[in-house]
C-alpha cells in the first residue's frame, strides 16, 4: 500500500507539472498569435493611399513592384468608348470587375472599391468571400451592401480568422464608397487590418507598405494652406505623397513599378456614383514631373 500511495503522489506531482508547463509555455498570452508574420506580409509589397477631393470624389492610388512575383491582378470591363474627361483629368469609365486571382482592387455594382494588399492567396480567398456576400445580398433583398456592410462584413470573415487559434489573413483592406452612413458626409473610406479591426476615415487613408508615413504625408497634403482645388491638383497631391514618401525611404529612382489611379465620383444632386479609371501616360506624367522637382535618391 505504501508504495501504491508513493506512486500516486509520484503521478500526481509529474501531472501538476505537465498542466503548469502546458499554461505557462504553449498558451500564448495574445488573442492573435502569429500576428507579427502576418502583419508583415500584408505590408510587405503594394501601397494603397486614397484622398478626398471636395466631398465629391475619392482619388485612390494603387502601387504596386513590377519585380512583385505575386503580382496581383484582375479583369476589368470599360465603357467601348474613349478616354473622356471628369474634372480636367483624362479616364476611362469602369463598367465591373470580374475576379481571377488575387484582385489588387475590385469593384461593385454600386460603385464601391474594395482594395487590399498582402499575401496572394488570403487575398485571392478574401476577394471572393466578399464577392459571394454581396451577390447573396443582392439577391435577397435586391439591393447592393452598402459600403459600411461590406466593411462590417469583411472585417467579422478576417477577425473570425485572427481569433481562432490559427494564423491571421496577412492581408490590409481599404474600402471606398459613395454612400456613407452619414447623409451629409456622403463619400466614405474604410480600412481593415489582420485582426479585423476596422477604421473609418475622413479625407484620406492608406494600407500597405509604408502605410504610417504615406499617413502623414497624406495628413500634411490635407492641412496644407496650399490645398488642392481642382481634382487634377488633388491627383497630383495624392501621387506626391508618394514620390514624398519614396524620398524618405531612399528608394531608387529607377525601381519600376505599376501605379493605377482609380475616381469615385459621387453626384451630390442624384446621389448616384460612378468609377473611372485615370489613363496611365496621364499619371506617368504627373509622377515624373514630381519625380524631377523633388530629388530622388
Amino acid at each position: 500500500m505504501m508504495q501504491l500511495a508513493s506512486l500516486l503522489i509520484l503521478w500526481g506531482c509529474l501531472m501538476s507539472t505537465s498542466v503548469q508547463a502546458i499554461t505557462s509555455d504553449d498558451v500564448s498570452t495574445s488573442p492573435l498569435k502569429q500576428w507579427e508574420s502576418a502583419f508583415a506580409a500584408s505590408s510587405a509589397q503594394s501601397s494603397c493611399l486614397a484622398m478626398k477631393y471636395n466631398n465629391e470624389c475619392v482619388l485612390l492610388l494603387y502601387r504596386s513592384p513590377l519585380s512583385n512575383r505575386w503580382k496581383p491582378y484582375s479583369s476589368s470591363s470599360y465603357a467601348p468608348t474613349q478616354s473622356t474627361e471628369l474634372l480636367g483629368l483624362q479616364v476611362r469609365p469602369v463598367e465591373s470587375t470580374v475576379v481571377q486571382h488575387a484582385p489588387s482592387w475590385m469593384s461593385f455594382p454600386n460603385a464601391q472599391v474594395l482594395a487590399m494588399t498582402g499575401f496572394a492567396p488570403d487575398v485571392d480567398h478574401l476577394a471572393r468571400s466578399i464577392q459571394k456576400h454581396a451577390d447573396n445580398h443582392e439577391s435577397t433583398y435586391e439591393e447592393s451592401m452598402t459600403t459600411h456592410s461590406m466593411t462590417t462584413k469583411l472585417a467579422a470573415v478576417v477577425q473570425k480568422a485572427a481569433q481562432s487559434g490559427g494564423r491571421p489573413f496577412g492581408v490590409q483592406a481599404l474600402l471606398v464608397g459613395g454612400d456613407d452612413i452619414d447623409p451629409s458626409r456622403g463619400l466614405c473610406i474604410y480600412s481593415i487590418d489582420p485582426s479585423g479591426s476596422w477604421q473609418s476615415w475622413g479625407k484620406g487613408a492608406s494600407i500597405g507598405r509604408y502605410s504610417n508615413k504615406l499617413r502623414k504625408a497624406l495628413a500634411e497634403a490635407l492641412s496644407s494652406s496650399l490645398s488642392a482645388t481642382t481634382l487634377q491638383e488633388t491627383l497630383s497631391q495624392l501621387i506626391g505623397c508618394w514620390v514624398e514618401t519614396r524620398r524618405a525611404e531612399n528608394l531608387s529612382a529607377s525601381e519600376e513599378e505599376d501605379l493605377e489611379v482609380l475616381v469615385l465620383q459621387r453626384n451630390p444632386k442624384t446621389g448616384h456614383s460612378g468609377l473611372f479609371i485615370v489613363d496611365n501616360d496621364h499619371v506617368k506624367n504627373i509622377f515624373t514631373d514630381l519625380s524631377k522637382t523633388t530629388p530622388l535618391s
